[in-house]
Formats: C-alpha cells, structure tokens, sequence
C-alpha cells in the first residue's frame, strides 16, 4: 500500500477567494460521495469568525440566512432542495499523527438556517480523498493508496482506500451503488472506534 505525502503546497487549480464586482467569490468542488452530494471547501478559504463562516456557507448552498422557509428548493444556491444534497465538508492537512486531512462537516436543512456541526456523513467522506488529491493536501502514488481522515465533528478516524491510476489516466469506474446511475470509481472507507461519536454508550 502507497504512503502519502502531505508536504506539497495547497494549489485549488491556482483560484483563490476575491472579490468581483463587489461580490466574494469562493472556490468549491461539487462532488457526489456515495449516495450524497455535496460542496467541499478549503479551510484556508474561509473566514475564522464562526457566525460569517456559517453566513458564507448558508449563501453558497441557498438556504435561509435566519429562521425557516418552508419548501425551499435552494434555487439560489448550490443545494438540491434534499438533505442528502445539503452538505459542505470543509478541508485541512491535518497536523495529527494519525491523519493525512481534518475533514468538518456543515449539515444543512434546506428550509432551515440552523447547521449542524455536530455529525458526520459516511457517504461524503467518501469523495474527500479524490478532492485532497485534487488541491493538492495530498499526493497518491500509483496503485492502492491509504488517506487518513480526522472528522473534527465526531472525533473520529477514517482511513480511506483508493486505486489510484497512473498519471494521466482516469480512475476505474468499476463500482455501482443502488440508487446511482453508472459506474464510478470506488473508495472504500473503515471507520476506527466510532461507537459513541454522537452518543455515548450507557456506563
């Protein structure tokens, strides 16, 4: 199994956040993960202060700045108008031992300005390594790599496997998933000691 590097600059395909006309622009990939999609963001992207990351965020997926909206099909932003198109995973090399990426995940409602920091999603964890590969936070060597993933929200460890094909050349799209139209190319996720991410177990 390949090593990965983390020690190569952060490049995003050379965009960087400006402003244009006034109006902030921010880089994203739209990725699916599983049955899931999502935005994926960089974390050196955004803004420290939480209540204008959270604000950023509500405008990039199209959901109420503060209350509710019922049947709101986020029109005006990147959202599906379904919770399992409701998400924005945002991403950092990790500084731990034990992980390549931080990966903290803003769950949304698409009629409902509250987020939820506090989950994880399985399936989009699942497009986080091909994204880290993608910017930069990563490098994959040809054959089968391992990208260690810290979840900030749950504490939690996943160590993704990927194929990862020789420079040039497309990944094999040799897996499907009910629900999924096609063949895609297949990561497979072990998650390390998750009992208790969200509730403790009885003592």
């Amino acid at each position: 199994m390949n090593s990965v590097s983390t020690s190569q600059p952060v490049h995003f395909h050379g965009l960087t956040p400006r402003f244009l006309d006034g109006v902030l622009e921010i880089p994203v990939y739209h990725m699916r993960g599983g049955t899931s999609t999502g935005i994926l963001l960089l974390e050196e992207h955004l803004p420290a202060d939480m209540a204008l990351r959270e604000e950023l965020i509500r405008h990039v997926m199209g959901v109420p700045l503060e209350g509710e909206v019922k049947a709101n099909s986020q029109i005006t932003g990147l959202g599906r108008g379904i919770p399992q198109s409701c998400k924005v995973f945002i991403v950092a090399r990790s500084d731990r031992d034990d992980a390549d990426i931080d990966s903290t995940l803003a769950q949304l409602a698409p009629g409902k300005a509250a987020i939820d920091w506090s989950v994880n999603c399985g399936n989009m964890s699942a497009a986080l390594p091909v994204f880290a590969s993608k910017v930069g936070l990563v490098s994959l060597q040809p054959g089968t790599s391992r990208v260690r993933i810290y979840n900030t929200n749950t504490g939690v460890v996943t160590h993704a496997l990927l194929e990862t094909p020789e420079p040039g050349k497309a990944m094999a799209s040799d897996t499907v998933i009910p629900g999924v139209m096609g063949h895609w190319p297949g990561v497979q996720l072990a998650l390390l000691n998750p009992v208790g991410a969200k509730t403790r177990p009885a003592t």
